[in-house]
């Protein structure tokens, strides 16, 4: 299996198809097989590209190495390992960190970004500036009651547990959870003087964890960028309502990378 040594980690990842290179960069419920519903359609059109964040899925690093502060680094050592010169990134979640230090300390490589129920690490996730609340049972195996819209596990009970089981691969939700909103792993909005990457916010109506009023406040602080909501949507559009968030991807992204997935090619994949 391939993997890059990026500060402290083992950063595992895959390439799919052929064409400009799109990055799936999951959350903290996730790994590379969240993006089963995506995949045999991006990569029709693109090289799609996943990965796992360290210290979760296959990707390894000691828990002191485990720091969002890093994410950026470890998502361009994949794009480097794989000889990508540019690439646009989908980033949900935690991935949001990810993609937007890639962006600031490398904006030549990024073609674009697409922020799927995350701030970018403009803003702590809702809670996240405070210490976690004492619980003794783990946000893995059970994050399908706390992430999905409230009606999505009893009318996909399939896929809800199916959403759990993936999560199950990922030890460290809690530990990594804790560290987003330190104020050392944000942001400052004006560190984002001069920002021209093309950049659109997805909101998510049933998202508690990043609802669609502080997104909102976050595409304002980005130069340029776009803002749309799923509706019917809790925190995993991609897999809640894959073909909305498949068609307004690719069609954000084939905007600005130079691919062909025009809104004319998704509507007649």
């Amino acid at each position: 299996m391939p993997y890059v040594s990026s500060d402290g980690a083992e950063i595992y990842f895959e390439s799919h198809g052929e064409g400009p290179a799109v990055v799936l960069a999951h959350g903290a419920e996730g790994n590379a097989l969240s993006w089963f519903q995506q995949v045999p359609i991006f990569a029709k059109h693109y090289r799609t590209v996943l990965y796992e964040h360290r210290g979760f899925g296959r990707s390894t690093c000691s828990p002191e190495a485990l720091q969002p502060s890093k994410f950026g680094a470890d998502l361009l050592a994949v794009m480097t390992a794989l000889e990508i010169d540019r690439a646009s990134i989908v980033a949900q979640s935690m991935a949001g960190w990810s993609a937007m230090q890639a962006a600031l300390a490398a904006p030549q490589r990024i073609s674009s970004i697409v922020l799927v129920a995350t701030s970018g690490g403009l803003a702590p996730p809702v809670g996240g500036d405070t210490p976690p609340a004492v619980d003794p049972l783990p946000l893995a195996g059970r994050l399908s009651q706390l992430a999905l819209a409230p009606s999505f596990p009893a009318g996909e009970p399939a896929l809800a547990w199916l959403f759990d089981q993936v999560s199950m691969h990922n030890m460290n939700i809690e530990l990594l959870a804790g560290r987003l909103g330190l104020v050392e792993n944000l942001i400052r909005p004006e560190v984002l003087a001069g920002y021209t990457t093309p950049t659109m916010v997805v909101a998510c109506d049933q998202d508690t964890f990043f609802p669609p009023d502080l997104l909102e406040r976050v595409a304002a602080m980005i130069p340029g960028a776009g803002y749309v909501t799923i509706p019917q949507s809790g925190h995993a559009p991609y897999w809640e309502r894959p073909a909305v968030f498949n068609d307004m991807v690719l069609k954000f992204v084939g905007e600005h990378s130079g691919g062909q997935a025009t809104q004319r090619s998704i509507e007649n994949r």
